[in-house]
């Protein structure tokens, strides 16, 4: 069972986006590090920390993770043919990031900024690798 696969198709079919509470966050964390301890699922759950300004994830990247925001702000902005932003949205603590791609299984849509110090639970359904670029030739 794929605990990421699961997550990604279910948010990206809601009609509205998902906005946990804080014991969403705390539960699904436990649940998550417990099922891959006792062997449930073989997700690859980690946290991740991120500076301001790094980009958590990049548009035009493969999708290979879902992200939790557990705390800090992140901005998301979708890039133009001309290499111009555009701000599309902020995402909070209890929201998830990176579901589009992992559930059509396309390259990302847009890139996530942190806006400050940013902390996420990642979900992977294969060991993370290395950055793998930008384009069609990734």
């Amino acid at each position: 069972m794929l605990l990421t696969e699961h997550l990604s198709t279910w948010l990206n079919g809601l009609d509205t986006r998902f906005r946990g509470s804080l014991d969403f966050v705390q539960r699904l964390t436990l649940f998550a590090s417990e099922s891959a301890t006792m062997g449930f699922n073989s997700d690859h759950v980690k946290v991740g920390w991120f500076p301001p300004g790094f980009y958590i994830i990049e548009q035009g990247e493969p999708a290979t993770s879902l992200y939790l925001i557990l705390s800090g702000q992140a901005e998301v902005f979708q890039e133009d043919a001309d290499g111009s932003l555009q701000k599309v949205a902020d995402r909070e603590p209890a929201e998830f990031v990176g579901e589009t791609g992992l559930a059509c299984g396309k390259p990302r849509n847009a890139n996530i900024i942190a806006k400050d110090s940013v902390t996420c639970l990642v979900f992977s359904p294969a060991e993370p690798t290395a950055f793998a670029g930008r384009g069609e030739e990734a």
